[in-house]
């Protein structure tokens, strides 16, 4: 058999060709409508995913707009109380208040009561008082004007002797009694009279010097200011050699010098009398302990 036997004939082929665009044309048709009906599909479901979202979100504002007049009646029914109670609260304040009141009401005139009678008693005893002063005041100045007094005629009586005795003459060596009388015993000539008020005069020197020997220290409190200007200059002005003049106490007009050599100091004071050497000199050990105590160490103390 020859190929052009085998051949379908030109309309056999066209035909089989026309059935095969057809089915081609078919298939792509149906693919094309499943994928429109998967798309479709697709949107449907994000149309029906958005509107539950949207429906989901609608129900969670609901809900908190629920949950918010919850809270808000909650509060305002927690407000309302508290409001009730602070009332109740303040009624009852009130009346412990006004209690409170009237015991103090009644404790002040209590204690006015007996403040009143107290001054009463202070007045009497302060006038009292007063009396007692004044009669004291005017029986001491009466005290005083007899004292006086006496002093004058003592003084009067004394010149008058001092007057007789300076007329005659050798009075200072005449030992003779006057008019043979006496037993041969010496008369008071005023002499005596003269003595005592001479030593009665020159009594508040002796006291003065008295009380001047009845120190036996320097005071502590002179001490501690005399430390206390040595440190500050030494440790804290960092000063090696230095003079000053004191003008307190029983060392008034006394000149200190203060050489210091780390930590250790030496003092020397100058113009200075017998007794406030003794003074320096006994107050040694206490002005050591002062100076330790700051820190320092006296490693010599002269006195001239």
């Amino acid at each position: 058999m020859s190929r052009v036997d085998h051949e379908p004939p030109p309309s056999a082929q066209e035909a089989e060709r026309a059935a095969k665009e057809a089915d081609k044309r078919s298939r792509d048709a149906k693919l094309q409508e499943q994928d429109r009906q998967a798309f479709g599909k697709l949107l449907q479901g994000q149309k029906q995913a958005k509107d539950g979202a949207r429906s989901a979100e609608k129900k969670q504002g609901e809900a908190r707009a629920g949950e918010q007049k919850a809270t808000s009646q909650t509060k305002g029914q927690e407000q309302a109380d508290r409001a009730a109670r602070m009332a109740r609260g303040g009624a009852l304040q009130h009346g412990r208040v006004m209690e409170q009141a009237k015991g103090f009401q009644g404790a002040l005139e209590s204690t006015q009561q007996r403040t009143q009678v107290g001054d009463q008693g202070r007045v009497q005893a302060r006038d009292t008082g007063k009396q007692k002063d004044r009669v004291e005041h005017d029986d001491r100045k009466e005290a005083v004007t007899q004292k006086a007094q006496a002093k004058q005629d003592r003084e009067a009586d004394l010149a008058a002797v001092e007057r007789r005795e300076s007329a005659r003459p050798n009075a200072a060596i005449d030992t003779s009694d006057r008019g043979g009388g006496g037993g041969g015993q010496p008369q008071d000539d005023g002499s005596a009279a003269a003595a005592a008020l001479k030593a009665q005069k020159q009594l508040p020197d002796v006291k003065a010097t008295a009380a001047a020997a009845s120190v036996k220290q320097i005071p502590p409190e002179l001490l501690e200011k005399l430390v206390s200007t040595v440190y500050l200059a030494v440790t804290e002005k960092g000063l090696k050699e230095f003079q000053i003049e004191l003008k307190d106490g029983p060392l008034k007009g006394a000149f200190l010098k203060i050489s210091a050599d780390n930590g250790k100091v030496a003092l020397k004071f100058s113009g200075v009398d017998a007794h406030t050497k003794n003074l320096i000199e006994s107050s040694k050990g206490d002005l050591m302990r002062r100076l330790g105590k700051k820190g320092l160490t006296l490693a010599r103390l002269d006195v001239a």
